[in-house]
């Protein structure tokens, strides 16, 4: 038998002080806390706001006050809902190449989003000039107004010429490119309609060649439709 005396009076726990409640508690604050910083983290990071009258969660992007800054583009105008501007997109190639819309046209209707591209100048290394843009295979055609533009008076009834040319990347890496548009009767005083299919096209090149040079080739209406 035990001795009483040795053993000392029975202590008696209080309830609730069961060391390993304790140590749950302890735990679960301990993961609350953590859960309550990443969640923290994570909306600072990403940028997301919770609506409490909807439940919904949106994700809202501040603009980057450091780099380059990429304009948001225009709304399209009425009647064209589904259709994406050529100026909207990403040039890949031939950035030097685009030109600025001369003053006298800027006021002109439908010519807020031209595209300009600047004439070569016909020496034996400058035959033409190119504009390559990013399309990811996400657009089924192409189609836009071109016009020459020479400010000599004498250039008036000169023509430009432009070529609508897709890249396709190929499953072996070779890339396949081919001219699906092109018109060569603009002049200044009467514009024409090019037009290309895209489906399946990785980029779009559009080639201008000139009669003369110190020329531009304008293109105004200019837009695709996404696949």
């Amino acid at each position: 038998m035990s001795d009483p005396v040795a053993d000392g009076p029975a202590r008696r726990r209080r309830p609730g002080s069961s060391p390993s409640r304790t140590g749950r508690l302890v735990a679960l604050c301990t993961v609350l806390g953590v859960v309550i910083a990443l969640v923290a983290l994570v909306r600072d990071v990403a940028g997301f706001e919770i609506r409490p009258e909807g439940g919904s969660t949106v994700a809202s992007i501040a603009p980057s006050t450091g780099g380059r800054t990429t304009a948001t583009p225009a709304p399209n105008p009425v009647g064209q809902p589904d259709r994406t501007s050529l100026g909207d997109l990403t040039v890949v190639a031939g950035l030097a190449n685009l030109g600025t819309l001369p003053r006298s046209l800027g006021k002109n209707p439908g010519f807020d989003r031209a595209v300009v591209i600047d004439c070569p100048s016909n020496a034996a290394a400058d035959r033409h000039r190119d504009i390559t843009f990013q399309l990811r295979r996400g657009y089924l055609d192409f189609e836009g107004t071109v016009r020459p533009h020479f400010t000599d008076p004498s250039m008036r009834d000169a023509k430009a010429f432009i070529y609508a040319q897709v890249s396709i990347k190929e499953r072996d890496g070779t890339i396949t490119r081919l001219t699906r548009g092109s018109q060569f009767e603009a002049r200044m005083a009467t514009p024409m309609v090019v037009r290309a299919e895209l489906e399946g096209a990785d980029e779009l090149t559009l080639r201008v060649e000139c009669q003369f040079p110190n020329g531009q080739m304008i293109i105004t209406d200019a837009w695709l439709t996404p696949s």
